[in-house]
């Protein structure tokens, strides 16, 4: 869960600079993703676009938002 959440901030960070670089005040948390493994062959990826982007969410976030659930196993 921590690494979840590093990730998280670490895309969030990165977003708000560029923006605030280009004179925007806008927060997006976009994509976000995690990856979970079940043990040494299956992993499971969950991908989430526009989570949480002010542009998006005034006027519906969920109709912009996508979701992807991604299923991986060595055999």
């Amino acid at each position: 869960m921590g690494f979840w959440m590093l990730n998280m901030w670490a895309r969030a960070r990165r977003s708000m600079q560029r923006q605030e670089n280009m004179g925007q005040r806008t927060v997006s948390f976009s994509p976000i993703y995690t990856l979970y493994n079940l043990n040494q062959q299956a992993k499971i990826q969950l991908n989430i676009e526009n989570l949480l982007n002010r542009k998006f969410y005034a006027g519906g976030a969920a109709k912009e938002r996508s979701y992807m659930l991604s299923v991986k196993y060595m055999f």
